[in-house]
């Protein structure tokens, strides 16, 4: 029978990153891309009747989760190098064409049953397997609750995120958007007890310095998490506090919502508008 694992590793093949130069390297797959990978790669092993694991022990994000031993982890160790990217749409032909003899090692970004942004009729079962493996180690927990009482954040809190892009995220350009505009659009959708999330550490300060009282992360470094080596530590903190909120506001440059909001919607039933 056949076995495929899904790794989290920095380096797949083909796309290694002594492909690429500098920070280029970090404007590829968020952890939204990773999570919807995730899911499209269960669902497919689930259709073809395969056995099917996660694997993130070779990824900078095991740092803070706290993971189970399984049957394969030493055979991932000794095969990291293996981890193959077979791209949108071929992830399906590829389990198919590899032998039983191996497990395979795979890593993507695929889409869900043709649909990039998917509706949340997803498998329960996938579902609380991603689930499941964000469970965070003590560690990571006690600064997820030290950071969350320090910024004044109470339970049952709500989520504002604003996705300004890759140019100032990856590039440390101008975002190139009106932030006047975007405070008022602020404003029109600001709640008591909101945290506000943004890919763009200025904005964030923007915010802050026009309302003192607006709850927000100082963010250290806010990284693409799917394939860096970089301290993912903030970035991840941020995703558990939007995978624990109880509703979700988004604003993104782009015409579809930012992965980083919308996963945590679909794994835990978020409701999520865009404004």
């Amino acid at each position: 029978m056949k076995v495929v694992i899904f790794v989290w590793t920095i380096d797949p093949y083909p796309y290694n990153m002594s492909h690429y130069i500098g920070n280029n390297k970090d404007g590829f797959w968020g952890i939204g891309d990773i999570i919807r990978g995730m899911i499209s790669t269960a669902m497919i092993c689930k259709k073809l009747n395969i056995e099917y694991y996660i694997d993130v022990f070779n990824h900078p994000i095991s740092n803070y989760l706290d993971l189970i031993d399984y049957n394969y982890k030493e055979y991932v160790n000794k095969n990291i190098n293996k981890v193959y990217w077979p791209g949108q749409g071929n992830t399906i032909n590829y389990i198919n064409t590899c032998n039983d003899d191996t497990p395979i090692l795979i890593m993507t970004n695929e889409i869900i049953d043709g649909n990039v942004c998917p509706h949340k009729n997803i498998p329960y079962d996938v579902i609380e397997n991603i689930l499941a493996l964000f469970k965070m180690n003590r560690l990571f927990e006690g600064y997820y609750l030290h950071v969350k009482h320090n910024i004044g954040l109470l339970d049952d809190y709500s989520i504002i995120h604003f996705r300004l892009g890759d140019s100032y995220l990856v590039r440390g350009q101008s975002p190139g958007v009106n932030f006047d505009s975007l405070y008022n659009k602020f404003l029109q959708n600001k709640e008591d007890n909101q945290l506000i999330i943004s890919d763009c550490n200025i904005f964030k300060k923007f915010i802050k310095e026009k309302d003192t009282n607006a709850i927000m992360f100082d963010t250290k470094s806010i990284i693409h998490m799917g394939r860096t080596d970089g301290d993912i530590k903030d970035t991840l903190l941020e995703f558990m506090l939007i995978l624990n909120s109880n509703n979700i506001k988004t604003f993104s440059i782009h015409n579809w919502r930012s992965g980083f909001v919308l996963y945590p919607s679909i794994l835990k039933n978020i409701p999520i508008i865009r404004i």
